[in-house]
């Protein structure tokens, strides 16, 4: 569904600003280039709108709690005044990280919570996309992360991949199932063997970004033009037709 804000005189304009809240996915914690991929697909989206003004305001490490205290402080100086913009989200891998063998660091009833706080508030100032984590590795090893031991789980995950996407439906709210997305797809798998097993080197998130272009939803924000159609040759072929025309009882064949 396409916001008013997005259109003009009746016509879906693409949006010409639209920042981006997450953790460290959104961040693109191991990627090779500044801005994980909200910078990759942004370059992908200047054809069409050349002064596109992207802002990562993904931080590593942070989790709902953290988001949803800061994210309308810091997109509205940014986006105030402008009709065509948007604020994409994307979060979860840090909430489900156990710290310190001290359990869940946010649990899933308190991440819903914040959640649906701050995607029903931003759908109500802003167009929203929301996306949500990617899957990883069964075999991801626990890690040092600021100073703490963490782990993550598959299975934590893929609870709240689904009831983030449930909380999606209730809130009709674009949703991009990224486990859905690239649970099977080879070229992933192996960016995250190549990364750590939770982040992606750069390869995975070019198919993150590649992901998000493919989605409707993410269409509907940037709408190609129809391709002008062909006009026809006077010069080429023209193939004979014919038709029966019936005179006098009789069956004739007529050439056109």
């Amino acid at each position: 569904m396409v916001n008013r804000t997005l259109k003009q005189g009746g016509t879906v304009m693409p949006v010409r600003k639209f920042c981006v809240f997450g953790d460290g996915i959104a961040f693109g914690v191991g990627d090779d280039r500044p801005g994980g991929w909200p910078a990759r697909i942004g370059r992908r989206e200047m054809d069409l709108v050349p002064d596109l003004q992207v802002y990562n305001m993904a931080v590593p490490w942070h989790s709902t709690a953290d988001i949803v205290a800061r994210w309308r402080i810091e997109a509205e100086p940014r986006v105030t005044g402008a009709a065509r913009c948007g604020v994409v989200f994307q979060f979860g891998f840090s909430d489900t990280a156990d710290v310190d063998d001290q359990g869940i660091r946010v649990p899933l009833p308190e991440s819903l919570a914040h959640a649906e706080k701050m995607i029903n508030d931003a759908r109500h100032w802003r167009p929203v996309l929301w996306i949500g984590p990617p899957p990883m590795l069964r075999s991801a090893e626990p890690r040092e992360e600021g100073g703490h031991w963490v782990a993550y789980g598959p299975a934590r995950l893929a609870a709240l991949n689904e009831a983030f996407s449930e909380l999606a439906r209730e809130l009709k709210v674009p949703y991009l199932d990224l486990c859905d997305v690239l649970g099977d797809r080879a070229d992933y798998r192996n960016a995250l063997i190549d990364g750590d097993g939770v982040h992606p080197a750069a390869a995975g998130y070019a198919v993150i970004a590649e992901a998000v272009a493919q989605w409707e939803a993410w269409k509907d924000w940037f709408p190609r033009p129809e391709p002008p159609k062909a006009k026809p040759d006077p010069k080429a072929f023209q193939p004979l037709f014919f038709k029966k025309a019936k005179a006098d009882d009789r069956i004739a064949t007529a050439i056109l």
